[in-house]
């Protein structure tokens, strides 16, 4: 016997399997979306007084590192420094926000990145850039593919 489902009663079940997904460490990598906010003191051309405040929020996602795809000439192709990255739609606003995206960066359990004084700089990492952006089926992820803008490896 087959049963139709409401649009909504289909929403809540595969929220239900997403948050399932997330509990059992399916979405098991994680990004660092990195804020920076310039206090400017005076309009001081040298910028000498002025002060940054660093924000950094850890984003647990999918990520996957040279993805192949199929372009419209029906072969498949991959890109060396891109990264797509699956994100839960709630993390949105942060993702769009973020002043820079770092991925592979170092950091314990606990979550507190590894930085240096003040200025917070890792210690290991790739950043990223938003490249493109899509919503995944049914709109409940976001898919973003990021392109790479540098790497940080200073080993101590």
């Amino acid at each position: 016997m087959t049963s139709i489902y409401s649009k909504k009663d289909l929403q809540r079940k595969i929220n239900t399997i997403k948050d399932r997904l997330y509990k059992d460490g399916f979405y098991d990598s994680k990004i660092v979306l990195r804020y920076k906010k310039v206090t400017v003191v005076n309009d001081d051309p040298f910028q000498v007084n002025n002060t940054s405040t660093i924000t950094d929020h850890i984003v647990e996602c999918i990520a996957e590192k040279n993805f192949e795809y199929v372009t419209y000439g029906k072969t498949v192709e991959s890109y060396s420094g891109d990264l797509r990255v699956t994100i839960r739609k709630s993390d949105l606003e942060l993702m769009l926000n973020a002043t820079e995206i770092w991925y592979d960066v170092e950091f314990n359990v606990n979550g507190n990145i590894k930085y240096d004084g003040a200025t917070k700089n890792f210690t290991k990492g790739v950043r990223y850039n938003i490249k493109s952006r899509k919503p995944s089926i049914l709109e409940y992820d976001e898919i973003f593919i990021l392109s790479e803008m540098g790497k940080e490896n200073n080993e101590i």
